[in-house]
């Protein structure tokens, strides 16, 4: 039995759905926050970090866990789903038509 075997039911009991909105949302805003210490661990930035680009990376990739263990808690969407869905999204060629400037 998985870790989230064990613990998913609990805690989706004990959760509401305004509580599990939030929680979305605070995890989504520590990915961003991860990302963005990323970039200035990393130099990308004149901004200074003290943070190395491992710890940074450590730290990006915990977020994420914790956004995908939240979206799971929620249960609104399939996480498998979801990575499927990805993978044929359509905004992939809109992405790389605005990179390339070409305009539909």
């Amino acid at each position: 039995m998985t870790e989230k075997e064990k613990y998913l039911p609990e805690i989706r009991t004990a959760l509401g759905p305004r509580s599990l909105l939030e929680s979305i949302a605070e995890e989504a805003s520590e990915v961003a926050q991860a990302a963005l210490k990323m970039v200035r661990a990393k130099g990308l930035s004149g901004n200074y970090t003290p943070v190395t680009e491992e710890s940074a990376r450590e730290k990006l990739f915990e977020e994420l866990l914790d956004l995908l263990a939240v979206l799971d808690v929620a249960n609104i969407f399939d996480i498998q789903n979801l990575l499927n869905e990805e993978a044929e999204y359509w905004k992939w060629k809109r992405w790389r038509d605005r990179l390339y400037g070409v305009e539909h």
